[in-house]
C-alpha cells in the first residue's frame, strides 16, 4: 500500500507540472500576430544654442513574427545634420525579433550659426512589406546660452590634501549639470611640472577624458 500511494502522488505531481507547462505556452501564444512602434526618450527638449542632440530611439516589436523595419528621417530642418546610428554604422533598416526591442541613437547637429527657435524632426518607420508603420516627431527648442558659470558646477569634498613628497593624491569630484540638456564635459587639468594627472570613474582603473551628465543631474557616480 505504501508503494502504491507513492506512485499515485508522483503521477499527480507530474500531471500538475505538465498542466502548468501547457498553460505557460498558451500565455506565450497570446498577443497580436504583428505590431510595432518606435519612440524616443523625449518628444520635445530645450538645448543651448550650438549644442548637438543625442537620444535613444527604441524599436518595439509587439508581434510574434520577426520584422525588418525600414527607417527614414523624413523631416530635417535646413542646415541641420541628422542620422540614426547603431554602435558602428549609420542605420536605415533593422531586424527586430518577435516580442523584442532594439535601440538606435538619434543624433542631430545644428548648423554653425543656428538661430534660437523651434526645429522639428520626424522619423518614419515601416515594415518591409509596407503593411505596418509608425512615426516619431521630435521638437528641439534652441535657446541662447546662459553664462557658463550658471550652466554647471564642479565641487569636491576635500579641495586641499597634504602628504609625503612621494604620496599619491586622489580627489572625488562631482559635476552638477544645471542646464536642461544632456551635456558632455571634457576633462583637463593644470598641474605642477612632472606631475601626472588622470581621471578615472570611482572604483575603476580605466582612464576617461569625457564625462556625460544628464540635464539637471549630478554625474551618476563620483570619479577621481
Amino acid at each position: 500500500m505504501k508503494k502504491t500511494s507513492f506512485l499515485f502522488v508522483f503521477l499527480g505531481i507530474l500531471i500538475l507540472a505538465t498542466s502548468g507547462y501547457v498553460w505557460a505556452d498558451d500565455e506565450k501564444d497570446k498577443g497580436p500576430e504583428r505590431g510595432f512602434s518606435i519612440y524616443t526618450e523625449y518628444s520635445g527638449l530645450v538645448v543651448p544654442r550650438g549644442e548637438s542632440v543625442r537620444m535613444d530611439l527604441t524599436i518595439d516589436n509587439k508581434g510574434k513574427r520577426d520584422e525588418n523595419i525600414i527607417l527614414t528621417l523624413t523631416s530635417i530642418p535646413p542646415g541641420w545634420k541628422a542620422s540614426l546610428k547603431g554602435p558602428n554604422y549609420t542605420v536605415n533598416s533593422i531586424t527586430v525579433p518577435g516580442r523584442k526591442t532594439r535601440a538606435l541613437t538619434f543624433s542631430a547637429e545644428p548648423p554653425k550659426y543656428v538661430k534660437p527657435g523651434d526645429y522639428f524632426f520626424q522619423i518614419d518607420a515601416k515594415t518591409e512589406d509596407g503593411a505596418l508603420s509608425s512615426t516619431q516627431k521630435i521638437n528641439v527648442t534652441v535657446k541662447e546660452k546662459t553664462a557658463i558659470t550658471s550652466d554647471f558646477e564642479v565641487t569636491t569634498a576635500y579641495p586641499v590634501l597634504k602628504g609625503q613628497s612621494d604620496a599619491k593624491f586622489e580627489f572625488s569630484i562631482d559635476v552638477n549639470n544645471k542646464s536642461d540638456a544632456d551635456r558632455n564635459f571634457n576633462l583637463t587639468a593644470q598641474a605642477p611640472e612632472k606631475w601626472e594627472v588622470n581621471f578615472k570613474p570611482a572604483y575603476e582603473q580605466k582612464q576617461i577624458s569625457t564625462l556625460r551628465v544628464k540635464g539637471g543631474q549630478v554625474n551618476p557616480s563620483p570619479w577621481r
